[in-house]
């Protein structure tokens, strides 16, 4: 049995943590024990077990991170898409029946339900967004006949 060297769990963690780079006889140079006793006690210890969970565990935690990272970018996406979609209705809402740029409201709408449904996943199948109009009954009760026609007319254009 080889003689305990108070550095090996020094060696022990440099093994286990290190990269591809990382072999026991680096690992010797470095710490100055010799091959064989770290031979010993990493089969001894099952320093290869532990550096193959350490590895697993490192690539997990990446990955959680990753995922994290990705949702939080989909929030914030979905949130400027909601956004843009509450400025369209609006201008949709409060627009006149003879203003001659409604498109702009419905470009707002449009692209903001598309990098919502993006920041989602959500798409139909060819690719293209879906509206969803978000006008309260209030809303809807407040506007003219006129009003009614040219926001049913406009949307009925900016989804065909």
């Amino acid at each position: 049995m080889p003689k305990a060297n108070p550095r090996t769990p020094e060696a022990r963690d440099e093994y286990v943590t290190g990269g591809d780079d990382v072999t026991l006889e680096t690992v010797s140079e470095k710490y100055s024990i010799p091959v064989r006793t770290l031979e010993t006690h990493s089969a001894r210890e099952k320093w290869v077990a532990e550096r193959v969970n350490f590895r697993r565990e490192v690539a997990e935690t990446a990955r959680k991170k990753l995922l994290e990272t990705e949702a939080e970018v989909r929030v914030r996406q979905m949130r400027l898409g909601r956004l843009l979609q509450v400025k369209g209705y609006e201008r949709v809402r409060d627009m006149k029946v003879k203003e001659l740029e409604p498109e702009i409201a419905l470009r707002y709408v449009r692209f903001g339900t598309e990098i919502e449904r993006k920041a989602l996943g959500i798409e139909d199948g060819r690719g293209n967004v879906l509206l969803n109009l978000n006008v309260t009954p209030e809303d809807l009760e407040r506007m003219s006949d006129e009003e009614l026609s040219a926001l049913y007319a406009k949307l009925k254009t900016a989804t065909d």
